[in-house]
């Protein structure tokens, strides 16, 4: 499959978080068997290039790169079916810049439910939720969404514990003093209203502990003062409370221009006593995860991801109060300063726990990036390669451990992959048909239903009927027949035979004009046209006379449903004989309306075989109409 991953250019391209998760994940999820490019909203603007030996496509004009996303993944798909993997915030992201794209969304939720903006961007769309946390899910799941979970995860050989040799060593580095109590601080100077990373606690916390450590050093990996408006200028509170001599930064020129490598980050965090990230609020918290990568216990905010990040055997929760966030429409929560002085003292009395570190340390390991992919991206995206409808769907039960996403209408669970397939029609289309069909079918009979699509019309009918048929053509549409048929327990009611409906043993070539996954135009095409000029890739299909293999114990048909997409000549000629025999009520969709043959010679054709034919009109929804034959036995056929 092709996927097109949509965050901030990979480590060391772009040294944030997100930067991070992509350099993990993406020649993972590549070493399973996919394409991938990489879309970049950092790192890269104005030339493509490439990493890992994936493409890189550059930023463009807007924020978060929104205004190049449809258009890199058209250029990337081309013909071929693919996903979007948008990793950052819903919000972040139009609505309609994912329109008719399969998409997953791999976003945070950082406030005690998911924030009103992201919740729009899901009701707007029908992207795949994903989330980093168990908090996520549960916020999620809150909102009416079925997420999946796939954690951020850690390079586990990287974010190690250090030697006793190797910790001195980096301390001297980073001109710390001689057996100074450390407290690493790794996370961005962004935003102001409020400063979501607890900065002003954490220091106002320190200074409170410090008073009785005067030997305490906090290194922070932290910009020390940002442009107006960016973030803070964190000098003045640290003036204000006399702690300057003791908090450490790292140098600014060299973290925004990315010069400091992740093993500059693992020895920082490596080198201390704790790490204390006391955030408002987190989507999954990765400095938390690489501390204890380390060995190095930490002190969070007990609020958000951080909470399932740092059960009570790795280190230290700190109370919060909530604080209504204007713009999320949700609670962050502000950490308590005597908290944080409280569990630095903890750390400071367990400093050099040996069994504390190597807890932390075998909790880390569950998050190894090699791991977090065996177990939680593979089988995702196993899911998500049939919802994007590069693989065939599989039968549920068959399909791999996390299941596409349904819903529920009139009673029967339907696929609901998105504005990339056809599927709706199995949900809202022709709904003015039914007290057509259903009384045209009597209680107890038999429905053969020809070009039946997703099913439809034959699950729905299957509740009258003793026995349907249902015969599709194109083999991804048939898959999700079957799974239909699967899902909704109806599998000895419904037979689902493969193949197209044609007046001769024949190959054909199909494909939907409409460029659609489970198209509803799917059609022959002519293959002697030029390639440029087809529709998506052709698929060939084994098409069949109705007559040659119909079950030999089928005598009874009782409405014969066609849609076929403009071969209904075709299929009314070979299946001749069973007209003749079972004599059931035709219903057929009249395709002479699209050029594909003449009225006449359908009407002709129907009255060769027996029938008085009866054309109609149906208004269907969107103010729309469609043209329908209905076809009865002559007495004297």
């Amino acid at each position: 499959m092709k996927i097109l991953w949509h965050s901030n250019g990979p480590a060391p391209l772009s040294n944030t978080g997100y930067g991070v998760q992509t350099a993990l994940f993406t020649p993972r999820i590549r070493d399973m068997g996919h394409e991938v490019a990489i879309s970049c909203m950092t790192a890269i603007t104005g030339f493509p290039s490439t990493w890992e030996d994936m493409p890189l496509l550059p930023a463009g004009l807007t924020a978060y790169s929104a205004d190049v996303l449809p258009q890199h993944a058209r250029h990337f798909f081309g013909r071929d079916p693919g996903l979007v993997i948008v990793h950052y915030d819903a919000w972040a992201i139009p609505p309609e810049t994912v329109h008719g794209l399969a998409t997953a969304c791999w976003s945070p939720v950082h406030s005690d439910k998911m924030s009103a903006p992201d919740r729009a961007f899901y009701a707007l769309t029908e992207a795949v939720p994903m989330s980093y946390s168990q908090h996520g899910v549960k916020a999620m799941r809150a909102a009416g969404l079925s997420p999946l979970y796939v954690p951020h995860g850690v390079d586990t050989g990287v974010f190690r514990p250090l030697s006793d040799d190797e910790r001195a060593r980096a301390r001297a580095e980073l001109n710390i003093p001689p057996g100074a109590f450390v407290v690493a601080a790794v996370g961005a100077n962004k935003g102001t209203d409020p400063p979501r990373k607890g900065w002003g606690e954490l220091f106002h916390g320190f200074a409170r502990f410090r008073e009785r450590h005067p030997d305490a050093v906090l290194v922070c990996h932290t910009l020390a003062a940002t442009p107006d408006q960016w973030g803070l200028d964190m000098r003045p509170i640290i003036a204000d409370l006399g702690i300057g001599d003791s908090v450490i930064f790292s140098e600014d020129y060299a973290q925004v221009c990315g010069l400091y490598p992740a093993s500059y980050v693992a020895k920082l965090t490596g080198c201390a006593d704790v790490l204390a990230n006391p955030s408002w609020g987190e989507g999954f918290g990765l400095a938390i995860l690489q501390a204890l990568a380390c060995g190095v216990p930490v002190i969070v905010g007990d609020n958000s991801a951080q909470t399932e990040l740092c059960p009570k055997t790795v280190g230290w929760r700190v109370s919060c109060q909530p604080y209504w966030f204007w713009r999320d429409q949700a609670n962050w929560a502000c950490p308590s300063i005597g908290g944080l002085a409280a569990a630095l003292e903890n750390a400071w009395r367990a400093r050099g726990s040996v069994s504390l570190r190597s807890r932390c340390r075998q909790f880390a390991e569950s998050y190894d990036a090699d791991l977090v992919a065996a177990t939680y991206w593979k089988p995702a995206v196993e899911m998500l390669e049939q919802l994007a409808g590069a693989a065939r769907i599989r039968p549920p039960g068959n399909g791999g451990s996390v299941p596409l996403p349904t819903r529920e209408v009139d009673g029967l669970r339907w696929l609901a992959r998105g504005q990339h397939t056809d599927d709706w029609i199995s949900v809202a289309h022709e709904d003015a048909l039914e007290p057509v069909l259903s009384g045209l079918l009597p209680e107890g009979g038999v429905l053969l239903d020809v070009g039946a699509h997703v099913g439809r019309w034959a699950l729905r009918l299957a509740g009258k009927a003793s026995r349907v048929i249902a015969v599709e053509a194109h083999p991804d549409t048939a898959a999700a027949l079957r799974y239909h048929v699967t899902l909704n327990g109806l599998d000895d009611k419904v037979t689902v035979i493969e193949c197209a409906a044609w007046d001769s043993h024949a190959r054909l070539a199909m494909a939907d004009e409409n460029l659609k996954v489970t198209g509803g135009s799917t059609r022959v095409i002519d293959t002697d046209a030029p390639v440029a000029e087809l529709p998506l890739k052709a698929w060939q299909v084994e098409a069949w006379p109705l007559d040659a293999i119909l079950d030999d114990d089928t005598n009874q048909i009782d409405l014969f449903k066609l849609d076929v997409e403009g071969a209904d000549l075709h299929a009314l000629r070979g299946m001749a004989m069973m007209l003749r025999q079972c004599r059931p009520v035709l219903f057929i969709e009249d395709h002479s309306i699209y050029g594909y043959y003449e009225q006449a010679d359908l009407l002709a054709l129907l009255d060769e075989l027996g029938y008085d034919a009866e054309p109609f009109i149906a208004r269907l929804a969107g103010d729309r109409q469609a043209p329908y034959v209905i076809a009865r036995p002559r007495d004297d056929g």
